[in-house]
């Protein structure tokens, strides 16, 4: 039996010795028990159990041990009649062990500590948690007469260890202590040990200190970026004895840089004028943005170096317009940059239009440069592949500002490379009656599908929504002598071009009443890519063009690359001209 303290009264209950009584972190279910069974709890102390009391089972519940009659049969191990010692009552177990003190007379050196544990004695040269005891079996050698009592504590774990030593840690393990030392850990033995650092041979200031696999060493190299100041003189100019300087200046001065908070007159340095600075907070203090300004001036820097508005708009920057436009390579030419990029390109006998492959899509990046008119990707030579069949650029806003209703998009005309995509007839016979505005070809009569089978080709590979309609002016009329005479305006997206588009100007076509005025419309000006490559008009196939020449024929592209003319009903290639945007 022991005491403890249960309802603030001190009481008898059983003891906790091992195989009498099972211990519980957490109470079990009582229910779980015979009547009469005691255990201990371990656990948190909590409004229902205390840490450490002894619980039986009784007929409700776990109720505290009842008091006990009867002798106490052990304290702390001993038996009969017992002497307490300090320490034999606590939280902790201690014991009481003797230290050797005249080795003339006993078995066992000085310092060696003797105790008894209810069975035999033993034996220790220190007591440290984790140390082996000697059980000595020559105890009536010994003359405890000789040795002094102390108490010894003798933890129960080491989580219970007061530690007052490095050495008292279970992953530490220290030998051969010296000054200077460090510990590193090491993951064979998994203990921290104690190690000495390594030194560098030579102590040369200038020399840099770097580590090898154990150590630090000297490297043997000498780092000069430090040995002196930085060179700010591209900051600031040096400090001039000749000079003034106003509030606000920089200059620089014994390797630093320094701003006169004062005005400084011709002469010597005077410290008090100004202050030392640093580079990063001078920099950062400069504003990076325009507080007072025109909304859509241009920005620029003021002499300070902050940002100010510039006085004037990015319009201001633009082409200038001419009195007058000029036509060069025949096209109409409105702005001095716009003459002078054109006669660069028509009048150098040098300029070569080389092809560039602009991918097998048409992308959103490649529409929004066109749709936005910059024309930044899309150029004249480029050419897209798009379900194997190869497209070209052939001119840049060719339609801009024209047709009955002003056609105010952006556009980038486009015609086959091929002319073999598709063939057809102009019409089912060998007449003209209608120009190209009335041929079956576009009108799709007598079962004439050739526009729409091109169309359809187009449509699927660029989409149709991405091509532009616009106004265009169509024959549509032929007189007596079998010339166009009449003409309308109509919707357009994918039709024939003429031969106006094609050589820039007319060869095969018949002229009437106002010369080649029916035939050629709007459509007035030489497509880019036929002017500087003329070669790209020649595809080594026979193409119709939409031009009337005689009373049976229109004219036709063949395959030698000169021009010529044919029976409307002859079957040729379809290569026609639209524009995507």
């Amino acid at each position: 039996m022991i005491s403890q303290i249960i309802d603030g009264v001190e009481r008898q209950v059983s003891s906790a010795s091992s195989g009498q009584v099972t211990q519980y972190a957490i109470m079990p279910a009582y229910t779980d028990f015979t009547l009469g069974k005691i255990i201990q709890y371990t656990g948190v102390t909590n409004a229902n159990y205390t840490k450490g009391y002894f619980y039986v089972r009784g007929t409700n519940g776990w109720e505290p041990q009842p008091v006990q009659s009867g002798n106490v049969i052990s304290v702390n191990g001993k038996t009969g009649t017992v002497v307490l010692n300090a320490g034999d009552v606590g939280t902790s177990p201690t014991i009481v062990a003797y230290r050797e003190t005249s080795p003339a007379t006993a078995a066992h050196a000085v310092d060696t500590y003797i105790y008894y544990d209810d069975t035999t004695y033993k034996v220790k040269t220190a007591i440290d948690i984790g140390d082996s005891l000697v059980v000595n079996t020559n105890i009536e050698a010994l003359n405890l007469t000789e040795m002094e009592s102390t108490v010894i504590y003798i933890p129960e774990d080491e989580g219970d260890t007061p530690v007052s030593n490095l050495s008292d840690l279970g992953d530490v393990s220290l030998s051969s202590l010296a000054n200077g030392q460090v510990l590193k850990y090491n993951s064979t033995s998994q203990k921290w040990e104690n190690v000495s650092l390594g030194t560098a041979a030579a102590k040369d200031s200038t020399n840099v200190v770097t580590q090898n696999s154990t150590n630090l060493v000297e490297s043997g190299a000498v780092y000069t970026g430090l040995s002196s100041k930085a060179d700010l003189t591209d900051l600031a100019p040096a400090f001039s004895s000749v000079n003034a300087y106003a509030i606000g200046d920089y200059v620089t001065y014994d390797g630093d840089l320094y701003k006169f908070t004062s005005a400084h007159s011709a002469g010597e340095w005077v410290a008090a004028d100004a202050t030392k600075v640093a580079v990063a907070t001078e920099v950062s203090g400069k504003t990076d943005k325009v507080t007072s300004a025109t909304s859509g001036n241009l920005a620029s820097l003021d002499a300070t170096g902050n940002l100010a508005d510039a006085g004037a708009a990015l319009s201001a920057l633009q082409p200038k317009n001419m009195s007058a436009p000029a036509v060069i390579g025949g096209a109409s030419q409105t702005t001095v940059e716009g003459a002078i990029n054109a006669l660069n390109t028509f009048n150098n006998p040098g300029t070569y239009l080389r092809l560039t492959d602009l991918g097998t899509s048409y992308t959103a990046e490649l529409k929004q440069d066109i749709s936005s008119g910059k024309f930044e990707i899309a150029k004249v030579g480029g050419y897209l592949t798009i379900n194997s069949h190869v497209y070209y650029i052939a001119h840049l806003d060719y339609w801009l500002h024209t047709g009955g209703t002003e056609c105010t998009t952006h556009h980038a005309v486009v015609v086959p490379a091929s002319s073999s995509l598709i063939s057809g007839k102009m019409n089912n016979s060998n007449v003209v009656t209608g120009a190209y505005a009335g041929s079956d070809f576009k009108t799709g009569a007598n079962s004439n599908t050739a526009l729409a089978d091109i169309k359809a080709i187009i449509q699927a590979d660029f989409g149709s929504a991405n091509i532009l309609t616009h106004r265009e002016l169509f024959a549509n009329a032929v007189d007596g002598n079998s010339a166009s005479s009449g003409w309308a305006w109509a919707d357009s997206d994918i039709d024939l071009m003429n031969e106006t588009m094609v050589y820039g100007h007319c060869v095969c076509s018949k002229p009437g009443t106002y010369g080649h005025l029916y035939e050629v419309g709007i459509d007035k000006t030489q497509l880019e890519l036929f002017a500087k490559r003329p070669d790209l008009i020649t595809t080594r196939g026979y193409w119709w063009l939409r031009d009337v020449v005689n009373s049976t024929d229109f004219a036709i592209v063949i395959s030698y690359g000169n021009a010529n003319d044919y029976n409307a009903s002859g079957s040729f290639g379809i290569r026609p001209a639209f524009a995507i945007c």
